[in-house]
């Protein structure tokens, strides 16, 4: 099975991210998390990715064990990424993630208040105020991540605005300017994991980042304490270097990073 990065493709599933769970016997397992093009979010594992087992989140899975005909001639499921198709299964799990407490997401969605407004009741008007999304990769998202799904609150949004919004950012604020990690990142070409590692230390946000490497080598922080290089860490552990790198680049053990 290839490796699978961020913005892979599979189906009706966008790459977004990685988490871990765990499996029946109590060991971790590594999870790809995944955004819907209808919006919703899913860790999958990465044989099930892979192998096509799974191509979509529950929800949407329900919506195409039908062939649903409307007069609007936009819920006809033919299997592909037509972008009508996809307009309308957009609306349906908007409203079952909303109304629908046996929807998995709906304690995140309905259950803590979030709504669909009266207007959008029926496809036609939901069409009429969203028109159809630009690409295939693009999802609803609301504007104001506490609001309801409105016209005003909602737009056509791609995997990495849709990642820039999640509840679950990080928001720092420097110099009176709020940013989430990711963007932080991007700006100033630091690592995202570098500063959540530098805030969760105790750096002040505007120290996280702006404080650059000035030129000297990579220091590697273990439990036993800091390291000048990967050999010289691997051989206090008595493992091997690429096992010692494993454990600095993972989210999974947090007293080992790269400084």
């Amino acid at each position: 099975m290839g490796k699978i990065n961020i913005g892979d493709v599979f189906s009706k599933l966008v790459v977004t991210g990685f988490t871990y769970g765990v499996r029946s016997s109590g060991l971790k397992k590594k999870l790809n998390t995944c955004s819907c093009e209808c919006g919703s979010i899913i860790d999958v594992e990465s044989g099930n990715l892979n192998s096509g087992n799974t191509k979509q989140c529950n929800d949407c899975a329900v919506l195409t064990r039908a062939d649903y005909r409307r007069k609007h001639g936009y819920s006809k499921y033919i299997n592909s990424s037509e972008v009508k198709t996809k307009t309308y299964f957009t609306w349906k799990a908007m409203k079952a993630r909303c109304n629908n407490p046996k929807v998995k997401c709906y304690q995140s969605y309905g259950g803590r208040g979030i709504s669909v407004c009266s207007s959008w009741d029926n496809f036609e008007s939901f069409l009429a105020d969203m028109g159809e999304p630009p690409t295939p990769n693009h999802s609803i998202e609301r504007i104001d991540n506490e609001g309801n799904y409105t016209p005003e609150n909602c737009k056509w949004a791609d995997i990495f605005e849709q990642a820039n919004n999640k509840r679950s950012n990080h928001v720092i604020t420097v110099n009176g300017e709020s940013k989430n990690l990711n963007q932080w990142a991007n700006e100033t070409g630091i690592k995202r994991e570098t500063i959540a590692r530098r805030i969760k230390r105790g750096w002040t946000p505007e120290r996280a980042v702006s404080e650059l490497a000035n030129g000297r080598p990579d220091k590697y922080k273990t439990p036993l304490g800091l390291f000048e290089s990967l050999p010289s860490a691997a051989k206090a552990h008595s493992i091997a270097v690429s096992t010692l790198y494993r454990r600095i680049t993972s989210k999974v053990f947090d007293e080992w990073y790269q400084l």
